[in-house]
């Protein structure tokens, strides 16, 4: 404690170096204290083209047709947070049975109808009218993204939008990426 009380006189004039030890030196003693920072900080694993292809249990080109409004539903070992509905008129189906023209997923943060927001990191987002490339899995009964961010592209007429760290890390044009896709399902036998 006396440590403390010294490094804060010794920072009083103002000096960014000296702040930035002093903020620093309290990490260190909350994490010697046994205090944990936040999970939030942490990042998802990257996935590679091959693991995301044999993971999804659906894969989709389709146009996003309605974004609900957010609303509170309980996340298991978190609580409550803010989740949004995500609906998809499906054109394409690259992997997956056809059990509905449309699908609609859950995706956690949105904006409440008060216009309260909640931001959830790595969590894809949508906008009503954009065509979507999806990975996409079952969680809870509920489809989700598979992979976070990493399961959700963007399309501009028939190219998917690439993005630099992600599977799908450079535009490629559908019909390409469809027969690689065909490709990794057959050596998977799925």
């Amino acid at each position: 404690m006396r440590q403390l009380r010294a490094l804060r006189n010794y920072c009083r004039d103002g000096s960014a170096r000296r702040r930035a030890a002093l903020v620093l030196c309290a990490i260190c003693a909350l994490l010697a204290a046994g205090v944990a920072l936040p999970r939030a900080w942490a990042a998802l694993e990257p996935f590679t083209l091959e693991r995301i292809v044999a993971e999804a249990e659906q894969i989709v080109i389709g146009k996003v047709t309605a974004v609900s409004p957010g609303y509170f539903a309980e996340w298991p070992r978190v609580g409550k947070i803010v989740f949004t509905d995500v609906t998809i008129a499906v054109e394409r189906r690259w992997k997956g049975e056809a059990k509905e023209d449309t699908i609609t997923m859950q995706v956690p943060g949105g904006t409440l109808e008060d216009g309260q927001r909640l931001a959830v990191s790595d969590a894809p987002s949508f906008q009503a009218g954009g065509r979507v490339l999806l990975f996409c899995s079952t969680k809870r009964g509920r489809i989700w993204v598979h992979g976070w961010d990493q399961g959700k592209y963007d399309m501009v007429r028939e190219r998917v939008v690439g993005k630099t760290g992600y599977p799908i890390a450079e535009d490629i044009l559908a019909d390409p990426l469809h027969r690689k896709i065909a490709q990794l399902l057959e050596r998977k036998g799925k």
